[in-house]
């Protein structure tokens, strides 16, 4: 049975670029937590592209293959071997949006057109040719994505090296003009120091992208958040389920205030 989705035909349905990483799809069993929080969005009328990375330690695991097999020469072929991790991902997603009525599309690297330029293993995207992207959007409203991999000129595939997977949703999303790039993570937001080893740390509900730079460096890929600037694209980084992300955007917040309210009223 398929869900039901609230439309309006006079209101196209906004689009939401949707990030899961390898923090929050630790294994198999994370699939059906993520199926479910797609399925929120869609009820809530909106048109998704669902980015995935690999399972968590998977990338690492075929790194190092990869590695092995090279034994220190410079090989073609580690995006292909590697770029498989973030496929299954999204094949196994796929199934789980299945299981619950949620009908989608996968994109696959060749299909997406993530044009790229740079070394193969730490690419930079230049430019989206996304026909196919958005025929399988109109047929479903919602399309998985295997994030971390584009094309070089070369027709290879290429990795946008760590944590590209946020730059493959933040790309895809300032070039289709995403009303939404949210990056889910394990944890609530942007803190100004790691929640999970200072008990104190101070989440932010907004913050700049010139201080998400400094102090969401472990958290968001770097170059990505100097492509949203670039763009004027606000994020969110949240937790799967929060209602209340951080916001990633043009607002400057003074890092290192215990007010965050007066001191962005002073900046």
């Amino acid at each position: 049975m398929k869900l039901s989705i609230v439309a309006n035909a006079n209101h196209p349905e906004p689009l939401y670029v949707l990030k899961f990483g390898g923090s929050v799809l630790r294994g198999i069993e994370d699939l059906a937590i993520v199926a479910a929080e797609i399925a929120r969005q869609r009820r809530a009328g909106r048109r998704v592209v669902a980015v995935v990375s690999a399972l968590a330690g998977e990338t690492d695991a075929l790194l190092a293959e990869a590695a092995a097999v090279a034994s220190g020469a410079d090989c073609r072929g580690i995006a292909d071997l590697v770029s498989l991790g973030e496929e299954r991902t999204a094949a196994l997603l796929r199934i789980a949006c299945g299981r619950i009525g949620l009908a989608a599309e996968i994109c696959r690297p060749e299909e997406l057109g993530i044009r790229t330029e740079g070394d193969s293993c730490a690419a930079f995207p230049v430019r989206l040719e996304a026909s196919a992207l958005c025929a399988k959007l109109a047929a479903t409203g919602l399309v998985i994505v295997p994030g971390f991999v584009g094309i070089g000129a070369d027709g290879e595939r290429n990795l946008l090296g760590r944590g590209g997977s946020d730059f493959s949703a933040i790309f895809i999303g300032g070039e289709l003009a995403a009303e939404c790039v949210r990056l889910y993570k394990d944890v609530d937001g942007v803190f100004d120091r790691d929640p999970a080893e200072h008990a104190d740390a101070r989440r932010f509900s907004e913050i700049s992208w010139d201080d998400a730079l400094v102090v969401a460096r472990p958290l968001i890929q770097p170059q990505s958040v100097a492509y949203a600037a670039a763009k004027r694209l606000p994020i969110e980084v949240g937790a799967i389920g929060s209602g209340d992300p951080t916001r990633v955007g043009p607002r400057t917040i003074c890092i290192g205030s215990e007010n965050e309210a007066e001191l962005a009223a002073a900046c």
